[in-house]
């Protein structure tokens, strides 16, 4: 997995993500930016974390009569090139959270649409341990780069 992610590495990073940090501000209040939780625990690791590629290596998706639930682990190399892994168990209402995407709570799986295999966007902070996988976040930045004000 180690060759693996060494080689996602090379890969470009989105324009917003590829400047040094602080980035810029450009993402405004989109998606789950518009919530002042997810505002506060988020906007600084957009700003500020770590930027890399990550890979789903295990998923498993069981579907009971009240939604998925989900097992699934992701990995990443940190800013020091240490192997960094998560696990994620999800439960939820698939038509709520397909609803939702953006708003209310955000569910990993569903709003990543994680499966199997799949490159994921990591942002990161060592410090706090805090990390999200952008594609979660549904917060691309506003047309033209700037955010709006």
């Amino acid at each position: 997995m180690r060759q693996t992610l060494e080689k996602l590495r090379a890969r470009p990073l989105p324009p917003e993500l590829a400047v040094p940090t602080p980035r810029p501000d450009v993402w405004g209040e989109k998606g789950y930016l518009s919530q002042p939780r997810y505002q506060a625990l988020y906007k600084p690791l957009l700003l500020e974390g770590y930027a890399t590629w990550g890979l789903v290596y295990q998923y498993e998706s069981i579907h009971d009569g009240e939604g998925p639930d989900t097992v699934a682990s992701y990995a990443w190399l940190d800013d020091r090139g240490e192997l960094q892994t998560r696990p994620l168990k999800e439960s939820y209402d698939g038509m709520h959270a397909a609803l939702s995407q953006g708003l209310g709570d955000i569910i990993l799986d569903m709003d990543a649409r994680l499966e199997a295999d799949k490159v994921i966007l990591i942002l990161h902070d060592l410090t706090s341990g805090e990390h999200i996988l952008y594609e979660a976040l549904h917060a691309a930045p506003v047309s033209g780069g700037t955010k709006d004000t």
